[in-house]
């Protein structure tokens, strides 16, 4: 028996509680800490682009042939797509139930790469994007500085530097996934004809559009205008568009070849007009949005990346303000906090409870239980590979409470046997035999509740199941304690003597014990009543809790909120 052996060998009962204290607190420090859990990546774009093709045939060309590649694959669940002027975008979802989606994705490569060779020539290869279904860690603001003199016309441009820096600093920090950046149009290469000149050359405008295009085959990247008339022009090679476009030879009315540079302005400028708009205190801004990889800790992450935000910001000279307008690391540092608290005041609680009941070797041991288990748990949650998160945190402060049970069940019948006269090992053999069945099936039904919860399919399944998961590592741990280390270590402080005094055995409370003792009478003198009286409670409980209101999570007390307005086109 493990019990037995641990009791005569000290040593290794002081080398299995090191083994476990090594191995909680160095996951603690390892294991990754995210704000929520990782899901699988189950939703990916496939994007095409068909230069100078109109809705109706991208949608035939391209788009309707990608949907039928993708839906004949097994695991697939939906197929949705939006055809454009010279833009396809097809979303593929895939089952609820395919959790190892990597293989699946590269069915889907393949196959929209066999369909590459038959789609018409002028359109690329189909590209997909697998869509991380993950909030940003960290939100940043690139707005207007202190000494910020610019009109809010010309903000844009003078932010779009700054902006596009950052985030190619905080892309070379370790850990960092992506960064999107928003209010960031980008840029267009505008050409633009004085009126008067145009009719010195008895053009117009659309028949030069045409002339370029014809010249520099390519993606939408500019436009022509004339007063108020602008026509789109394509380019392909955008690596120098306005070195090439300058150079780019039109004909007028009476046939001449002109260079375009001598009878118009080329020019970069803010794409207009602007296809998103971010505004922070009523000034337009760029907003980053950062991710950050699976494997990654969240607070050392953003240790660094406070670093380049602060370095970032002192290179602006108040120009250019640098703002942190959301982070994870805060969330998740309250969580930890939290679970620390929470284990803190449970320790505490069942120090100061078993120490007045039970005295104050039971105290010790079953105290120690608390701490022990929840490292176990981490340790597990390691070899598993499940991060710290909102979800396994909450299972570990739901887990709390159901920790000590099964500790002090079995120093109670230790102690009782002991005080019988019995000796310490027969106390503790006869205790385990006598209570591992009984133990066993409790702790079989609390994780068989929690079971349902742990093996949901589909997102909800990876989001929620870590609670259980959790729940059902630290009722396991607390068992495999109470059948192990609890007898060991409460018979090793009892030493030698059987001897009970007050002290040892606890203090004893007159009117509760008479209490107890006479209820308990009560419903052995009449078994029936007790019965129904066990029938009541329960469907009472049952009848109040359909008046409750049913929600899957309670509302977020966190100081931020999303406003998302749909008007018609």
């Amino acid at each position: 028996m493990i019990a037995v052996s641990l009791f005569r060998r000290p040593q290794i009962l002081l080398l299995s509680i090191l083994v476990v204290l090594a191995a909680g607190v160095s996951s603690w420090f390892v294991l990754p800490q995210l704000e929520d859990p990782v899901l699988s990546r189950r939703v990916g774009l496939i994007l095409a682009v068909y230069p100078g093709a109109s809705a109706a045939e991208v949608e035939s060309l391209v788009t309707i042939p990608l949907e039928e590649k993708v839906r004949g694959i097994a695991k697939v669940k939906r197929v949705r797509s939006n055809s454009q002027r010279g833009t396809s975008n097809v979303v593929v979802e895939l089952q609820d139930n395919v959790y190892d989606v990597d293989p699946v994705w590269s069915v889907v490569r393949d196959r929209i790469a066999e369909l590459a060779e038959s789609l018409p020539q002028e359109a690329s290869k189909p590209a997909l994007n697998v869509v991380p279904l993950k909030a940003y860690a960290a939100i940043i603001a690139v707005s207007p500085g202190s000494l910020n003199k610019d009109s809010d016309d010309s903000l844009e441009s003078r932010l779009t530097g700054p902006a596009r820096e950052l985030r190619r600093k905080l892309l070379a920090v370790n850990g960092t996934e992506s960064a999107d950046l928003f209010g960031d149009s980008g840029e267009e290469v505008a050409i633009e004809i004085e009126p008067a000149r145009l009719a010195t050359l008895e053009t117009s405008a659309v028949s030069v559009a045409r002339q370029i295009e014809a010249q520099m085959q390519s993606l939408p990247s500019g436009s022509v205008r004339q007063g108020d008339t602008t026509v789109p022009v394509q380019v392909i090679n955008d690596s120098n568009p306005i070195d090439q476009l300058k150079n780019v030879v039109i004909r007028d009315g009476n046939g001449q070849l002109v260079r375009l540079s001598e009878v118009c302005e080329i020019r970069r400028q803010p794409r207009r007009p602007q296809s998103q708009l971010a505004l922070i205190d009523g000034r337009p801004s760029i907003v980053l949005g950062v991710s950050v990889s699976d494997s990654v800790r969240v607070d050392s992450w953003w240790s660094e990346v406070r670093q380049v935000l602060d370095q970032h910001g002192e290179e602006q000279d108040g120009v250019v303000a640098v703002e942190t307008l959301f982070s994870q690391a805060r969330h998740i540092s309250q969580r930890m906090k939290a679970l620390l608290s929470n284990l803190t005041l449970g320790i505490v609680a069942v120090t100061v409870v078993v120490f007045v009941l039970m005295g104050w070797r039971s105290m010790l041991v079953v105290a120690s239980v608390l701490p022990l288990s929840s490292l176990m748990v981490l340790g597990i949650m390691r070899v598993l590979g499940i991060p710290i998160h909102q979800m396994s945190v909450t299972g570990l402060i739901v887990a709390l409470g159901l920790l000590i049970d099964n500790a002090i069940v079995m120093v109670e019948d230790i102690r009782l046997r002991l005080a019988d006269g019995r000796s310490l090992t027969d106390s503790m053999t006869s205790s385990v035999r006598h209570l591992r069945m009984p133990l066993f099936g409790s702790t079989l039904t609390t994780a068989l509740a929690f079971l349902p919860i742990a093996t949901l399919p589909g997102p909800p399944g990876e989001f929620v199941g870590s609670i259980a998961i959790s729940v059902i590592l630290a009722i396991a741990s607390s068992f495999g304690l109470a059948m192990t280390v609890v007898p060991a270590m409460f018979c090793l402080l009892h030493g030698r003597s059987i001897r009970s005094t007050d002290v040892s055995s606890g203090m004893s409370i007159d009117w509760l014990r008479r209490l107890y003792e006479s209820s308990l009478k009560a419903v052995f003198n009449r078994p029936l009543a007790g019965v129904v009286l066990g029938i009541i409670l329960p469907t009472v409980g049952f009848l109040a809790s359909s008046s409750l209101p049913e929600e899957f999570f309670p509302p977020s007390d966190r100081a931020q909120i999303q406003i998302e307005v749909e008007q018609s086109a």
